[in-house]
Order: structure tokens, then C-alpha cells, then sequence
């Protein structure tokens, strides 16, 4: 018979402010977000050979279980401390149905991801005092930011649209197991919506949008975790950090009519990912 204990205190503090700040004749609005999370979790497994993983010796031998001391106890310490903050600065100007809303930005997150995993085996193998059942890798983003939003309302149009450009800057670290990797690259990200009433009950729209996004530190660690009953999991400390880029559009009418209480809808939407590697 199996025992399992798990621990796993968590710890966490946020703190948001948003302010409007007078300038000349305009007003700035200012928004500030700061979030910090320290998660820690033990977890010992009794007797160890309850965990059945399988296990090659080399690329070529014969897959098998790892052979557990018998009576032995597993144990997996596993800590992430997270800090992520935003701050960001915006005016707006408007004009004969139009308004421009410039906005600038910085975005900083930093992960430090620390493992540990431990057991004993009859042969040795594999030998989990070594290097490769550990992590202390440290994930750390920074994205300076700029933006405007272009609106328009009428009475039959209305222009919903934000034109983004952010510089991505991405680092992971654990020189321990070899990870060093880097990313430095300009996105830009537009979103538009455009939508036209017309004869009193119809309503024609259209929609489009760029997003980019980029791996996290659960795509960079290279020490091998314990991340199911199944058995480990690990990255290639080799691997770049991946992106993935993501189109999409549509097209929607729409019809509604509350005198003969009649409305229906048609619509098409398209989206296309692509990850980059």
C-alpha cells in the first residue's frame, strides 16, 4: 500500500492603482499593477516503487521501470517565485466623432524556478543526486510598449481599433544545465472592428487582429520534474523560445427587429496559428 503527502503553501501579494493625472487642458490617465506569488510544494511518495515510470539505461536498451530501492521514499521539492508588473500612461484627443488615444507602457515578469527531485535505486540508476533531476532557472520578460487606439462613432459607423508595437525581450537561465537562451524582437499586433447599421434593423460588421505570443518558463526548464503519475518531464535545453503568431478575421450581419420580436445572425470567422521556433 502507497502513502503520498503533499505540501503546498502559497504565498502572494498584489497591489493595482489607476489614477488620472491633469496636463495642460487634458487629462493622463495612469495605471499601475504589481503582483508577486511564491509557490512551494513537497511532495513524498512511500514506498518510492509505487511510482512505476518507465526507463531506458540508453537510447538503444530495452525500456523497463526504474528499480526503486525497496521501502525507500521519493521526494520532489518544487518552488516557483513569480513578480509581474505593468505600468502604463495614456491621453485622449477628440474630434467630430473621432478620438485618438495614444498610450505608452512597460511590462516586466521574472520567474525563479527551483526543483529538486530525490530517490534511491538498487543499481544506481538513474542516479538521482545528479545535476539533471534539478532546476534553478530564472525566466525574466521585458516589453516597453506603445500603442494608439483609433475610434469613430456615427450613426451608422462605428470604429473600434488599437495598433500595438511592443519590443519583446525574453532571457532563460540555469547555467547548471546548460539553458541559456534569448529573444529580442519587435511585434506588431493591430485589432480592428468596423460595424454599419443600416435600414433601421441590419447591422454589418467586420473584424481582424495579429497577436503574438511567447513561451513561459514551463517551455525553458531542462532538469527533469516530476509533473504526473505517468513519469518525468523535461525540455531540450537546445530548444529556442517558441512563439506563436495568430491571425484572424471575420465577417457578421446581423438582424434585429423587437416589433415582430424577429432576429438572426450570420457570421464567418477564419484564424490561423503559426509557431515559430
Amino acid at each position: 500500500m502507497g502513502k503520498e503527502a503533499l505540501e503546498s503553501p502559497t504565498s502572494s501579494f498584489q497591489n493595482s492603482l489607476s489614477t488620472i493625472i491633469p496636463w495642460k487642458e487634458k487629462m493622463v490617465n495612469f495605471k499601475s499593477y504589481v503582483s508577486y506569488q511564491d509557490d512551494r510544494q513537497t511532495l513524498e511518495i512511500t514506498p518510492a516503487n509505487y511510482l512505476q515510470f518507465p526507463y531506458r539505461d540508453s537510447l538503444k536498451g530495452p525500456i523497463k521501470t526504474i528499480d526503486f530501492t525497496p521501502g525507500s521514499t521519493a521526494y520532489q521539492y518544487f518552488r516557483i517565485k513569480s513578480l509581474d508588473t505593468s505600468h502604463s500612461a495614456n491621453i485622449s484627443f477628440s474630434s467630430k466623432g473621432w478620438t485618438f488615444t495614444p498610450q505608452v507602457g512597460f511590462d516586466f515578469s521574472s520567474d525563479q524556478l527551483n526543483t529538486n527531485f530525490d530517490g534511491t535505486t538498487v543499481t544506481n540508476s538513474p542516479d538521482f543526486t545528479s545535476l539533471a533531476y534539478e532546476n534553478d532557472l530564472k525566466f525574466m520578460r521585458i516589453n516597453p510598449n506603445a500603442s494608439v487606439g483609433i475610434n469613430y462613432k456615427s450613426e451608422s459607423w462605428s470604429l473600434y481599433s488599437n495598433f500595438p508595437v511592443n519590443f519583446n525581450s525574453i532571457k532563460a537561465e540555469d547555467a547548471f544545465r546548460n539553458v541559456s537562451k534569448s529573444l529580442n524582437k519587435v511585434t506588431f499586433t493591430p485589432n480592428i472592428f468596423v460595424q454599419y447599421s443600416f435600414a433601421s434593423f441590419f447591422k454589418a460588421s467586420m473584424s481582424g487582429g495579429i497577436s503574438n505570443n511567447f513561451g513561459d518558463i514551463q517551455t525553458a526548464y531542462a532538469g527533469y520534474i516530476l509533473t504526473s503519475p505517468g513519469g518525468f518531464n523535461v525540455m531540450n535545453p537546445s530548444n529556442p523560445i517558441p512563439e506563436t503568431n495568430t491571425k484572424n478575421g471575420g465577417v457578421r450581419l446581423e438582424y434585429r427587429n423587437p416589433l415582430n420580436n424577429l432576429f438572426f445572425n450570420l457570421g464567418y470567422r477564419l484564424s490561423d496559428a503559426k509557431i515559430i521556433y
